[in-house]
């Protein structure tokens, strides 16, 4: 499940459930529509995210590729402990909350 909103000038996505294969596909058209609306950068706010597979880390590095992308928790143990064994938490700009997300995102212009 996906949903936007704007929290302090920034494009923020909020997920829920489980990113697995079908989940992504189904979210790509929502994460492409706040890129659209916000191309400098983004928050994602995973804090309602229990669990996320190998498509959801694709996806994630993917959208990093295209604009400043910033995570927002608190994680879930699950997401948090992908997030740590495959290096991902060393290259995406990984916050422990939305509202420190979004405060990042903002002072970057986007």
């Amino acid at each position: 499940m996906a949903s936007r909103r704007r929290q302090g000038g920034v494009e923020v996505l909020v997920l829920a459930g489980e990113l697995d294969l079908d989940s992504v596909q189904e979210i790509a058209p929502a994460l492409d529509d706040a890129l659209a609306a916000q191309p400098g950068g983004l928050v994602v706010d995973l804090s309602q995210v229990a669990f996320a597979d190998s498509s959801a880390l694709n996806l994630l590095l993917r959208t990093h590729t295209r604009t400043s992308l910033h995570l927002g928790g608190p994680l879930s143990p699950f997401v948090e402990r992908l997030f740590e064994v495959t290096g991902i938490s060393g290259v995406l700009n990984l916050h422990p909350t939305v509202e420190d997300a979004v405060r990042a995102a903002g002072q970057r212009g986007g």
